[in-house]
């Protein structure tokens, strides 16, 4: 997974997420029970900002993209990102956008187990 994601405010805000099986480099596959959950957090209190879910929510939703390929996109809301705060660095950085949330998705797989997922790193641009 990479190291941060930048989400954009003013649209709505789309990625896929392709999860690889325990120590090796093929993807799970996705099955109608598992469950997938994703928290955003504020990393200075370590508040939940929101929880993203299967079910479609005011801000945002999980939906499986490939099954085989054991695939997610994640839907985020304009409506949501548009209350996200910004921070940026100094005009001598190019005013270059600090992260200020980390995302953790809870995941419960026939695959590949019950397991957390974690991006550290998230801006908004």
């Amino acid at each position: 997974m990479s190291s941060y994601i930048t989400l954009n405010q003013n649209m709505d805000n789309e990625f896929i997420l392709t999860i690889k099986k325990n120590h090796t480099l093929l993807p799970i596959v996705i099955y109608e029970t598992d469950t997938f959950e994703m928290q955003i957090i504020k990393m200075e209190d370590n508040s939940v900002v929101s929880t993203i879910e299967m079910a479609e929510s005011d801000d945002g939703q999980i939906t499986v993209h490939d099954e085989d390929n054991g695939q997610l996109m994640i839907l985020l809301k304009e409506s949501f990102i548009n209350n996200l705060e910004i921070e940026r660095g100094e005009k001598a950085d190019r005013y270059y956008e600090k992260p200020v949330y980390r995302i953790a998705l809870k995941a419960n797989t026939v695959d590949n187990g019950n397991f957390i997922l974690k991006v550290n790193n998230i801006r908004i641009a």
